[in-house]
């Protein structure tokens, strides 16, 4: 292909340019720019910054919004199907979902599958308990049990079958009793053993491998924890802890404590009818902590877990006694200033002639401070702390009296039933 020189080069792009703007152009454009209508250019109005802010405002709040239906709206549902895609199950990639609400308490909305699988898990774990009744050869009938017949449910503590319910459900020991296990296998019941102190009651039976409950540690029976009660009807209802520490208080002598006498107790936020009193009680984990005393009331299994060994080995109930009356510091209008710096402690009110802590020499109006280096609070009371002990172990307290700490030792005796 022959080259075109430069200078021909350039002279075929001037010819363009000069190409490009016609006559016809040129006169459009000169009457253009004689139209006075066009003298000036004006420049668009400023936007303000307030609006631009307040843009931005909505924008995130639309933002938030949008991304938190979408969270909910993926937490609720089971499976979502995209249009052009197959459905995509949710269980699968985000198995435990659940909503945690941050208002002036934690509150967690809890899956019905959570629920499910706890109900699974316990289930094998508690027995029917009913009165025993023959069945009648060739009389099918007779041997089936009405719901009404049924008296409550209890707990299983052993696999060889110690097992444990309330007096609520059992409130005499010569009842000849019968237990229904989830596996629909009926054992008569060989003993009971009332403990009078804790409002419970043990059934022996003879059983073999029996599946145990798992008892729930004292340290998560925290405010608006979730717990699931049970009952005979196989009902339950979901309830909350609202007071970790309750004592029922109606008079001024309820103040007033006893180291034989449980007084305190765990609170649920509702009041259960009366087909759930004395029905177990269990966390989300699966683990048991109590029986409903009343209608939002639970006896924690403090009040009777240090009993366990006595009752498996000697099938008997032995209970420390120390017969001391107390009132709590935290309940007092203190106006000592030797006391306005003690926090923990309980008051001495009433002593029992010859008792373990009159030998032992408090008076009335000691301040007992500590038991064993464990400092009363509001986690542990006096009552619970004596009765972890056993019969005859001796006991040593850090008391005030007259502005002086004192250590003052005690030998328990044995509560006579």
């Amino acid at each position: 292909m022959p080259k075109i020189p430069i200078e021909k080069q350039n002279e075929k792009k001037e010819f363009s340019r000069k190409e490009i703007i016609t006559p016809e152009k040129a006169e459009t454009l000169k009457n253009l720019y004689q139209n006075k209508e066009f003298a000036t250019i004006q420049k668009p109005p400023k936007v303000s910054s307030k609006i631009i802010i307040l843009s931005i405002i909505i924008s995130v709040i639309f933002g938030l919004l949008a991304g938190f239906f979408g969270a909910l709206y993926l937490l609720t549902r089971k499976e979502i199907k995209i249009p052009l895609f197959k459905k995509i199950n949710l269980e699968e990639i985000l198995p435990k979902r659940e909503i945690t609400l941050f208002t002036e308490k934690k509150i967690t909305v809890v899956p019905e599958e959570r629920v499910l699988e706890v109900v699974d898990k316990v289930s094998s774990q508690l027995v029917k308990v009913f009165f025993s009744k023959k069945i009648k050869k060739g009389e099918i009938l007779s041997g089936l049990i009405l719901p009404e017949e049924n008296l409550g449910l209890a707990v299983i503590l052993t696999s060889d079958g110690w097992l444990l319910t309330t007096k609520d459900i059992i409130n005499r020991k010569d009842l000849v009793l019968e237990i229904l296990t989830s596996e629909k296998k009926r054992f008569p019941v060989k003993k009971i053993v009332f403990d009078d102190l804790a409002g419970v009651v043990f059934l022996k039976i003879e059983g073999k491998d029996l599946p145990v409950v798992k008892f729930a540690d004292q340290e998560s029976q925290i405010l608006g924890k979730n717990l699931l009660v049970f009952n005979k009807f196989s009902d339950l209802d979901l309830v909350q802890i609202s007071q970790p520490r309750f004592s029922p208080i109606k008079e001024k002598k309820d103040f007033i404590k006893s180291t034989e006498k449980f007084s305190d107790f765990l609170k649920i936020n509702k009041e259960l009818n009366e087909s759930f009193h004395g029905s177990p009680v269990f966390d989300l984990e699966g683990s048991f902590l109590g029986f409903v005393q009343q209608k939002n009331q639970i006896i924690p299994l403090s009040h009777f877990r240090s009993i366990f060994e006595s009752v498996f080995k000697n099938e008997k109930i032995r209970r420390p006694f120390f017969g001391l009356e107390y009132i709590e510091l935290e309940d007092i209008l203190v106006s000592s200033s030797d006391l306005e710096k003690v926090k923990n402690g309980v008051f001495v009110y009433t002593l029992k002639e010859k008792s373990p802590a009159f030998l032992a020499g408090l008076k009335n109006s000691d301040l007992i401070l500590k038991v064993n280096e464990i400092t009363l609070d509001e986690k542990k009371n006096l009552t619970e702390i004596i009765q972890e002990h056993k019969p005859n172990q001796e006991i040593e307290f850090l008391i005030l009296r007259e502005g002086k700490e004192i250590i003052l030792k005690a030998k328990l005796d044995s509560l006579k039933f």
